[in-house]
């Protein structure tokens, strides 16, 4: 953190730590690293005092799904429309019957 993002403000190192976790071989980030682009790989990082390297070969940059970004259909007076997304998971679904027949059985 403190080799390549040296130049970052102290508060945004906190924050960008929060959102990146590393699995195996592979990190993820929530959000796009200031210097790692697709353009300037493959590229190898200091990530200690002793010489330890990390190479980072591939960057694919992920966005939310189509649904989450379009946005709802207007509703009139009188109307009642709610979203279909469970609230103690992460499934979306297509009709009521599903929403509540996964509420039913979780």
């Amino acid at each position: 953190w403190d080799g390549f993002l040296k130049d970052m403000a102290e508060k945004e190192k906190t924050d960008l730590r929060r959102v990146v976790f590393y699995c195996g071989s592979y990190f993820f980030s929530a959000r796009a690293i200031p210097g790692i682009e697709p353009s300037s790989l493959p590229m190898e990082l200091p990530i200690d005092a002793e010489g330890d390297t990390i190479r980072i070969m591939k960057c694919e940059q992920y966005s939310a799904p189509i649904e989450l970004t379009t946005p709802m259909d207007k509703v009139n007076a009188g109307q009642v429309c709610f979203d279909k997304r469970c609230a103690d998971c992460t499934k979306a679904f297509l009709d009521v019957g599903s929403l509540l027949q996964h509420c039913q059985q979780a």
